[in-house]
């Protein structure tokens, strides 16, 4: 078992050190009988959701889930391609959202997509850096459909 800071990116250099202060990360493991990597995202002690990677049998997952965890949100998350991930996020076994992530070379979220149960989008943000290796973005799009209104933020 190791744990990560974030369910994304881990690779062995963002191993949390053993014995680390944080009072969020995620824990990360291989479960045999799923064939699959899970990671628990822990706040302050608490396990608050469960991510699947990679999962090919959502029933198996649905079962193991009920009988292991108190909690009802888990995360079903694929890595489609070098940075791009999609989460499916189900409460009570019930699709609750749809997000698609994409990251930067250096890992820094640029682009999110957020649809609700229904497969409509009810949010995108990009962040607009100057180049990879900065720290903050420059700017920030937001745009919610249910209002259609676009908020930019400068980030100077």
């Amino acid at each position: 078992m190791k744990e990560y800071e974030f369910p994304f990116f881990q690779k062995k250099e963002d191993v949390l050190p053993v014995g680390h202060q944080k009072d969020f990360f995620v824990r990360k493991f291989f479960n045999e009988a799923l064939n699959l990597s899970l990671s628990e995202r822990v706040c302050a002690g608490v396990v608050t959701e469960v991510y699947y990677h990679e999962c090919k049998d959502i029933k198996k997952v649905r079962d193991f889930h009920e009988e292991n965890y108190k909690i009802q949100k888990l995360v079903l998350l694929q890595e489609k391609s070098t940075g791009v991930f999609f989460l499916e996020s189900y409460v009570s076994f019930e699709l609750e959202s749809f997000q698609i992530l994409k990251f930067n070379r250096t890992q820094q979220e640029v682009v999110s997509l957020l649809f609700d149960k229904n497969y409509q989008l009810s949010q995108y943000n990009e962040s607009i850096y100057e180049n990879d290796d900065d720290e903050l973005p420059i700017k920030e799009k937001l745009f919610y459909p249910n209002i259609w209104k676009i908020h930019e933020e400068d980030m100077d």
